[in-house]
């Protein structure tokens, strides 16, 4: 049904391209791969993989944006671990680009379908924002948004969750093209399925008795960027999450699988840095890594039904990444050919044995703008 309904979806956009008289901009590719780690834990099972995809975006006019993408992976061994994803987001600027004041509006769905083994983490997700920017002089700006999201898994009502993510922040750039942007924000997520054990449910907790809490948090972040020479850039990007509550948390099922939805809930630090650079006028290279500590959200599974038969999940971690990615474009009539390798590597030190691996993916696509 997933595959039909994307097929539909493309031949929408099409059409819709063609009617409005839209500007189109469309990109396909195909990738093939291995992964050391499909489910990212000490059991580290590898499996190869390919996978074919497609983006298309359209430009009704200036200020209009609208894209469509699809993507269908497929691993070897393990069948049901494919999946087909999906997704489509739309912006708007309302305002002229003359004005110091510029608002931008949007929303974006997505969503995910696996293999009858995995399809309980089946998912959709849809979100709405509104980001806005003052500028307060020639060099720095002030920026604020919100955003407000829902996803639903349809078959483990217990995780489907909202949303929110109110921001503000100032962006500047000093001499010698530096770029800094520093931003905070309060963040907020309402699982229907998670309860604060110590909340009046110390004993005997059933899953019956799951309706709903509250996860809040906040975050600040510190972006830099600059050229380095003539054909390179470097960012480096260093964020704090923090939540605003303490507490063992109660769930039912899907916690600590790799694919749980409780997997983004976790607070600490993350430092990266990231180098593109382009070779002999035509070679693309991006490098770079990552290191992050991290405490999740610590979770009682609750997959019998009562306290006594469950267990607690409680997962701290460091976490060191790198990648380097290498894409040689070649022109062909009006369309783009684009060849990459790439290579990357995870390092995951838990405190939960079962989370402690490490990992080398390597991976073949070739892309095609048309």
């Amino acid at each position: 049904m997933t595959r039909t309904l994307v097929f539909f979806v493309f031949v929408w956009m099409v059409i819709g391209a063609a009617v409005c008289g839209a500007d189109l901009v469309s990109e396909i590719d195909f990738t093939a791969g291995r992964s050391g780690n499909v489910f990212g834990d000490a059991y580290e099972i590898g499996d190869s993989y390919a996978s074919a995809g497609a983006n298309m975006s359209l430009y009704p006019s200036q200020s209009t944006r609208i894209q469509f993408n699809a993507a269908y992976t497929g691993y070897k061994t393990i069948s049901d671990l494919s999946n087909t994803a999906f997704g489509a987001d739309a912006g708007f600027l309302p305002l002229s680009d003359s004005l110091p004041l510029s608002i931008f509006l949007g929303a974006s769905a997505a969503g995910r379908q696996y293999g009858p083994a995995y399809e309980t983490y089946n998912f959709l997700a849809a979100d709405a924002f509104v980001s806005l920017a003052y500028k307060l002089s020639s060099s720095l700006r002030f920026r604020a948004g919100m955003t407000v999201g829902r996803s639903e898994y349809a078959n483990s009502p217990s995780a489907d969750s909202r949303s929110y993510d109110v921001y503000a922040g100032f962006n500047t750039t000093l001499p010698g093209n530096n770029t800094v942007d520093i931003e905070a924000g309060l963040t907020g997520r309402h699982y229907d399925g998670m309860i604060d054990v110590l909340d009046g449910y110390a004993n005997g907790i059933s899953r019956d008795e799951i309706t709903g809490d509250d996860l809040p948090g906040y975050r600040v972040g510190l972006r830099y960027s600059r050229p380095l020479g003539n054909r390179t850039g470097l960012n480096l990007n260093y964020e704090i999450h923090r939540f605003l509550r303490s507490g063992l948390l109660a769930v039912s099922d899907l916690t600590t699988f790799s694919l749980s939805p409780w997997k983004s809930d976790w607070e600490g630090e993350l430092a990266s840095i990231g180098v593109k650079s382009y070779l002999a006028g035509r070679v693309i290279l991006n490098t770079g890594g990552a290191y992050g500590d991290r405490s999740y959200v610590p979770l009682m599974e609750l997959f019998s039904g009562n306290q006594s038969e469950s267990h607690v999940v409680v997962r701290d971690e460091t976490r060191i990444t790198a990648f380097l990615d290498v894409t040689y474009p070649i022109s062909a009539g009006g369309s783009v050919l684009k060849p990459t390798v790439y290579f990357g590597y995870t390092d995951n030190d838990s405190s939960d044995p079962l989370y402690d691996y490490s990992e080398i993916s390597l991976a073949f696509g070739i892309g095609l703008e048309l």
